[in-house]
């Protein structure tokens, strides 16, 4: 599949248009001073008086240094524990992910992100794009937790996310990681989902390969293991259904081929089957 997509994302797949932040930054502003607003919204907290998702979105706003990051990252999670908690506004979270990305806190910005629960960041696809990019041109593998993270959403639905993602996943993959069951997991749900809005080589390739990894955690710690926690299927099969994606590829019509990782890595989960297989047998029979 690395071959794949290197192919697929010779060319740069967002636009210098799609990331340009002039039409972002060209908004009317609404200037406000930030210690004035924190001192007003610390008073409401003090009195258990609502504050409004409005207030919050003035500070993202007018963030203009590293250190009012930090400021701000307090006040997503004061209001994300307070009672007006739903309507944190789709604009100010990806106010805040673009703050970030512009003052040196994309570290925030991914902390944020991977507590959802606690600061109610929930990323649109473009959002989420823009993050992914970022870490890409910097070939930092801090994309592929991104990746994990729209995946947990299920924010696969647009092609650019998918071929962003499953490009993210096979510049990591292709450093050969040491990766524990539960990377492995994630790693795997991530291709599988991420392939699955493609019929093409790439995201037949991505589907083989992330159920092959979900097939071997099935094999050796049950399925269980598998969906708990994750946007994943609760039925047996996993190796089934990384054999199926290898044959549609193989009846396409045309010079389609798997890469030779997607093979390898079915061969090594099914040789860590078949040597589950023969213990079972040689215990009781």
């Amino acid at each position: 599949m690395f071959s794949l997509l290197a192919c697929s994302a010779r060319r740069c797949l967002l636009s210098a248009a799609y990331t340009d932040a002039r039409i972002w930054e060209q908004r009317r502003p609404d200037p406000q001073n930030l210690a004035e607003l924190a001192s007003q919204m610390d008073r409401c907290y003090d009195r258990k008086f609502p504050v409004s998702s409005l207030s919050v979105a003035r500070f993202v706003d007018n963030i203009t240094s590293r250190e009012e990051i930090d400021q701000a990252e307090y006040y997503l999670y004061k209001f994300r524990h307070s009672p007006n908690c739903w309507y944190l506004r789709d604009w100010t979270v990806h106010g805040w992910v673009r703050q970030c990305l512009k003052y040196g806190g994309k570290d925030k910005a991914v902390h944020t992100l991977k507590n959802k629960v606690q600061y109610g960041i929930f990323p649109d696809d473009f959002t989420l794009n823009l993050l992914i990019d970022t870490f890409l041109k910097e070939k930092n593998y801090k994309a592929c937790s991104v990746v994990e993270e729209a995946m947990l959403q299920e924010a696969f639905d647009r092609p650019t996310t998918q071929i962003l993602s499953l490009y993210a996943l096979s510049k990591y993959l292709a450093a050969k990681p040491e990766l524990s069951w539960q990377e492995q997991r994630s790693v795997g749900a991530s291709l599988y989902l991420a392939g699955l809005g493609r019929q093409d080589p790439v995201g037949l390739s991505a589907q083989s390969m992330g159920c092959a990894m979900l097939g071997k955690i099935e094999m050796s710690r049950g399925i269980h293991a598998v969906f708990r926690q994750m946007p994943l299927m609760w039925t047996h099969g996993y190796l089934g259904r990384s054999l199926a994606a290898m044959e549609k590829v193989s009846a396409g019509a045309g010079d389609v081929k798997l890469s030779k990782d997607v093979v390898s890595i079915f061969r090594a989960a099914w040789i860590q089957f078949s040597t589950s297989l023969r213990c079972i047998f040689s215990t009781y029979f």
